[in-house]
Formats: structure tokens, C-alpha cells, sequence
């Protein structure tokens, strides 16, 4: 079953691009892709800050960049269900779905707004699922390079492939 899956998602990168809309079955084993993806980054911690909430910032930011702003909310609860399930707590869901709405809010047209809202929206998320207690700042940094990493990406970059999909 999972490796239908991959030739799917491979087969339309490959043959097709993202050039046209994906097909619901398409969009199916995306999503199942991504959440077994995320097994494979969950446990990874560098000095007790969480890899997978950096490339999820990432990548929610870049989608939110190049328009894709329904995708950046699918995208951000892929992860979070696939890091719900190694961690058996709905949190992650609830976490990376705000930090989408976050960027989503403040998505145009200025990157800078979209990164500053994402952290903030972090912090109001940290705050309101976790509390304050002394692990929130290892919980944000993540995030925070995360967001840093998306503004090192040139506009030339985010524009060309706002274009082209």
C-alpha cells in the first residue's frame, strides 16, 4: 500500500509536475506520504529543539509565499497528524494548524509580516496548548530559525515558483 503511494506522488512530480491541480486520490497519498515522512523526523532533537517543527515552519511559510494557502493548512495537519501519532497527543495538530493560520493572516504581501505573525502566533499558541513553563523557549526556537530560514530565501526564488505553480 505504501508503495502505491510513493509511485503515485512520484509519478506526478514526475510525469505531470505540479503544474495542474491534484486529483483526490492524488491529494490522498500526498497527505499519507507526508505523515509517514514525519515518523522519520520526529524524534530527531538538536539541544532539546525539535527538527520537525522547523521544517514545518519552512514549509508552511513557503507555501503561504507562493500562494498555496489551502495547502499550507493541509500540509501543516499532515504533520501535526503524523507527529500526533508518534507522540499519542493531539497537540502537534493544534500547534502547526495555528502557525498556519498565522501565516495565512498576514500572507501578502510582505514576507516579513508573514514570519513575525507565524512566531507570534506560535508564542500565543505555546502559551494557550503547553503554559508557561521553562521548556516554551526550546519549543520556539525551531520555529523562530524556521521562519529566519524562509526570509534567507531570495524573492526571485519564491517568485519563480510562484509562477510556475
Amino acid at each position: 500500500m505504501f508503495l502505491y503511494v510513493c509511485v503515485s506522488v512520484f509519478q506526478v512530480v514526475v510525469l505531470r509536475g505540479w503544474f495542474y491541480k491534484l486529483t483526490l486520490d492524488e491529494m490522498v497519498c500526498l497527505i499519507t506520504l507526508i505523515v509517514v515522512m514525519t515518523f522519520g523526523v520526529a524524534e530527531i532533537y538538536i539541544f532539546d529543539c525539535a527538527v520537525h517543527k522547523l521544517v514545518a515552519t519552512f514549509l508552511i511559510l513557503v507555501c503561504v509565499g507562493v500562494n498555496k494557502k489551502n495547502f499550507s493548512l493541509i500540509l501543516a495537519i499532515s504533520i501535526g497528524l503524523g507527529m500526533s501519532i508518534v507522540n499519542s497527543s493531539l497537540l502537534s495538530i493544534g500547534e502547526l494548524a495555528i502557525l498556519a493560520l498565522g501565516a495565512n493572516v498576514f500572507s501578502y504581501p510582505h514576507r516579513y509580516k508573514i514570519a513575525i505573525s507565524t512566531i507570534l502566533f506560535a508564542v500565543v499558541g505555546q502559551i494557550y496548548f503547553v503554559g508557561m513553563e521553562n521548556q516554551i523557549i526550546y519549543n520556539l526556537i525551531p520555529i523562530a530559525f524556521g521562519a529566519t530560514l524562509f526570509l534567507c530565501v531570495p524573492n526571485k526564488i519564491i517568485e519563480k515558483i510562484s509562477d510556475r505553480y
